[in-house]
């Protein structure tokens, strides 16, 4: 069997609750082509519906800090 590469692309976002408290949140295999607007989107969702709680004291959604994309690829060699 031949050597296999699989690439896959993560948005992580960091995000602050109303307590001091943050929290990851990752969306695996993420768009290419997304923007800062529907990052901002996103957040103002977020912030009106609040259906993402801390997870200490339950406090409310406040900000996100930073999102990154994180691009990992993994080769698996046929070394047989």
């Amino acid at each position: 069997m031949a050597d296999t590469i699989k690439t896959t692309r993560d948005l992580k976002f960091k995000a602050l609750f109303m307590d001091g408290d943050d929290r990851t949140i990752t969306v695996k295999n993420a768009r290419n082509d997304i923007e800062q607007s529907e990052i901002t989107d996103f957040q103002n969702w977020l912030l009106t519906n609040q259906v993402v709680i801390g997870d200490k004291t339950g406090a409310a959604f406040a900000k996100f800090e930073k999102a990154t994309i994180i691009t990992t690829t993994d080769r698996y060699l046929d070394i047989a």
